[in-house]
Order: structure tokens, then C-alpha cells, then sequence
């Protein structure tokens, strides 16, 4: 039960109740302040007892780790329920590749996730764009108070219910109009932190950092503490390939090779341009080095590990990067410590 449906012939009112085994996935088409996260809240407090409660929506990182685990098929899965807050500002987030990604896993939840116990809330603003494609897979809407006419017309509500000045929580649900339960807001975890962890050079492998930032990470690496671990840091770039034996140079020269983590800083044109020579311009153990893409786009990641893989959403912060090493899982790391 989400809220109580008015009944004017027999002048009373009922439960309003959404039964995913029986409606299907619900789509909520609301604009802003119309009611959209006191349904979700709502749904929520409400569920708790009967599913697995995930919600996602401004944190893109954390809706892409959500969702994408949800959409693997071996991944065994207890009964969820999955809402999804914001869904056409959550795909523009996350940019052209991950943005298809993310859209192409919901269809699947929304297609396929009923026979795995997994039901969908996904909410949007109006009936089109890609909410039109997630449309098909949905077995019943919610409508709250749209701004447009047209809108609301076409999300399937009656002309007569259209008010642009509705009260948020008034909707229109299976033919009745319906108040919307309050309920205590949801608890929301931090924003980025989710699955982030910082990253540290280790003294026992090599790093390459990839980035085109290389003057604020270069800083960071220079900065007392800012790793926590002493660094022997060689730019190659910083020399344009000149004749000499090394090119690059240790910031920490006094600092003895195996008592320093080595780390390669460079920016991933110089990376990618062929002229880095193992033993002239990076040192031997570069070799088998772990890799730390950042401030790039994901294909610029596929070029530097010659991977066909989509690597994990990264989200605004600055200090957002790739984690990589042969044969492993790509992860997240927090590069600068923001």
C-alpha cells in the first residue's frame, strides 16, 4: 500500500496498492515537486519486510555498480526491488557509452528481472525519449502532476485529472485518483563513495598513471604524504625523447629503487605514441606495471590496456580513475585523495 484512492460514486476510499506480481514493473511519471520522492520513499518503507530494497539516482557510480550487478544473469539474486530515481537526468549523466549500458541493462531488469525476482520503479518526467523505450517493458504508471498538458495525455491519464497546479502526491493510478502515503524520509549514503577506495603505489609492482592531468597528479606525488609511501617518479614527457641514456628522472633520486615505489607518470598520447623504450625512457619493471587511467574517456582506456572491455562509470570527481592489472577485474580508485 502506497496511499488511499478516492472513490466518489460510493464516496469513500481504498487502499492504493502496487503488487509487482500482478501490475508489473511501475513506471512514475512526475515533474519536479510533484510527489516523486515521497512515493519513493514511500515504496520503500513499505517493502522492506517483503524485498531487498535498492535505490539509486543521483550517485551514478552507485547506480551503475547496482544495476550492473543486478543485470548479470549468473549473479544469484534474493527478491528486490530496484527503484530508480531520475532515470532520463541518470543516463545524460553518465555520458554516450555508459549511458547505452545503463540503459541496456534496465530493459534486460525490466524485460527479464520478473523471473529472477527482481521488480522495477523506474521514475521519469514525461513519456518520451528513452522513457518511451523503457515504456513497453512496464506494466503499470503513476501519474503525478505534469506541467504539459500533452504530457499528461499521452503517460495515459484522463484529460479531465490534468492540473497543473495539483498538490504534490495527488496521481492518477488505475483509473482513480490517489493521495500518496507519507512515509520518513530514506537514509542515503554518502555521495561517491561507493565502491571507491584510495589508491596507494606499492613497492612491490610498478605503476604507470595514464592521465591528462598530469601536473596535478605530478603534484600530489611530489607532496609530502601524499601517498603515504616513498615514490620514485619519472616523467618521460617531460623530456621529449632526448638522446640520453634515461630519460626519465627520479624526483627522489636519494630514495633506493627497491625502498620506493616506481611510478610512471604520463600522459596518454606519449603513452600510446610508440617511442617509450622499456630500459631508456621508463625502467624494466614498467613492464609488467599496473595501470592508473585517469582524466580520460573510456576509449582512451581501451587503447592504453588494448582492452575491449567497458570499464566501471566514474563519476565527477576530480580524483576518479581506472584501476587495471592483467587478468583482473578493473576497479575504481580515488587518485587524489578528493
Amino acid at each position: 500500500m502506497f496511499g488511499l484512492a478516492d472513490l466518489p460514486e460510493e464516496q469513500a476510499q481504498r487502499p492504493a496498492v502496487w503488487c509487482p506480481e500482478h501490475d508489473g514493473s511501475l513506471l512514475v511519471l512526475g515533474a519536479g515537486r510533484s510527489g516523486r520522492t515521497t512515493l519513493l520513499d514511500t515504496l520503500e518503507v513499505g517493502s522492506r519486510d517483503r524485498f531487498r530494497v535498492e535505490r539509486v539516482g543521483q550517485d551514478a557510480e552507485q547506480a551503475w555498480d547496482t544495476v550492473m550487478a543486478l543485470s548479470d544473469p549468473l549473479r544469484p539474486t534474493e527478491r528486490t526491488l530496484l527503484l530508480v530515481d531520475d532515470v532520463e537526468s541518470l543516463l545524460a549523466t553518465a555520458g554516450d557509452e555508459h549511458g547505452a549500458a545503463l540503459r541496456d541493462a534496465l530493459l534486460g531488469l525490466l524485460r527479464d528481472g520478473g523471473r529472477r525476482g527482481i521488480s522495477v520503479v523506474l521514475v521519469a518526467s514525461r513519456l518520451g525519449g528513452v522513457v518511451h523505450r523503457f515504456s513497453a517493458q512496464l506494466g503499470s504508471t503513476l501519474v503525478l502532476r505534469l506541467a504539459d498538458r500533452q504530457d499528461h495525455l499521452v503517460a495515459g491519464a484522463p484529460a479531465s485529472c490534468f492540473d497543473p497546479r495539483r498538490p504534490a502526491g495527488r496521481a492518477h493510478w488505475q483509473d482513480a485518483e490517489v493521495q500518496i502515503a507519507l512515509a520518513p524520509p530514506s537514509p542515503s549514503s554518502p555521495s561517491g563513495t561507493h565502491g571507491v577506495h584510495r589508491w596507494r603505489p606499492s613497492p612491490e609492482r610498478a605503476t604507470v598513471i595514464v592521465t591528462r592531468a598530469t601536473g596535478a597528479v605530478g603534484a600530489m606525488l611530489q607532496r609530502p604524504n601524499g601517498t603515504e609511501r616513498r615514490v620514485r617518479l619519472i616523467e618521460p614527457a617531460a623530456h621529449l625523447f632526448p638522446s640520453a641514456p634515461l630519460a626519465g628522472v627520479a624526483i627522489e633520486s636519494h630514495v633506493p629503487e627497491d625502498d620506493a615505489a616506481v611510478v610512471v607518470l604520463v600522459d596518454p598520447e606519449t603513452w600510446l605514441s610508440g617511442r617509450l623504450v622499456v630500459g631508456r625512457d621508463v625502467p624494466p619493471s614498467t613492464a609488467g606495471a599496473d595501470l592508473v587511467v585517469h582524466a580520460c574517456s573510456a576509449a582512451d582506456f581501451r587503447q592504453v590496456t588494448r582492452s575491449r572491455e567497458l570499464p566501471p562509470l566514474l563519476g565527477y570527481a576530480s580524483g576518479r580513475a581506472w584501476w587495471w592489472r592483467a587478468g583482473q577485474e578493473t576497479t575504481r580508485v580515488d587518485l587524489l585523495g578528493s
